[in-house]
């Protein structure tokens, strides 16, 4: 949490605080939405300690939800951070 608001803070944006908030939500709605691709490559790598690009992108995708699914989820969590996610997640 000090490394988000010393982040936040060097952002200078008009609210840290509001600023704080986003990022969390944002944080949270990356998680909530991918989880199942996390904790598949987490299991591979706690197993082999490592992982080409190749794997990644392969048991990502294996392991992440279905489209559906995580539309919903996006939906719940508001337009904002679904593109952001979107964003971030452009070409896994």
């Amino acid at each position: 949490m000090r490394y988000l608001r010393a982040t936040v803070e060097w952002l200078k944006p008009d609210d840290t605080v509001t600023a704080t908030q986003q990022t969390l939500r944002l944080a949270f709605a990356l998680v909530a939405t991918e989880w199942r691709g996390i904790f598949g490559v987490a299991r591979i790598l706690r197993d082999k300690k490592t992982m080409r690009e190749d794997e990644f992108t392969s048991t990502w995708r294996q392991h992440r939800a279905p489209e559906t699914w995580r539309r919903k989820v996006e939906a719940r969590l508001g337009p904002d951070l679904a593109r952001w996610r979107h964003t971030l997640l452009t070409g896994l």
